[in-house]
């Protein structure tokens, strides 16, 4: 399965036909759970499987997610409400 170009947006800081989907998936992942839409969160689930996406969120933390992002992803789709949003958002200015 490839990836579609209609995740450029999402995926803003590589093009498209540079990566990977294996070496790249933290990345993927990431990046279309803090920014995707809900048919990019599908392809996702149907690309890599609800089970691997859970391990990547779990297991390897990025800080590229909003409150509000976090929030939904943590509680209703890697359905893990207990988790520390410490790791996983973005600093704002105020935090600075």
């Amino acid at each position: 399965m490839t990836i579609p170009k209609s995740l450029q947006p999402v995926l803003w800081s590589k093009k498209i036909s540079l990566l990977d989907k294996e070496d790249d998936k933290d990345y993927i992942i990431h990046q279309v759970l803090s920014l995707g839409d809900m048919k990019q969160v599908r392809w996702l689930m149907d690309a890599y499987g609800a089970k691997r996406v859970r391990s990547v969120f779990l297991q390897h933390p990025q800080r590229v997610y909003s409150p509000s992002a976090f929030h939904f992803c943590s509680r209703f789709i890697i359905d893990a409400p207990k988790i520390r949003a410490q790791k996983y958002v973005q600093a704002s200015l105020r935090d600075s």
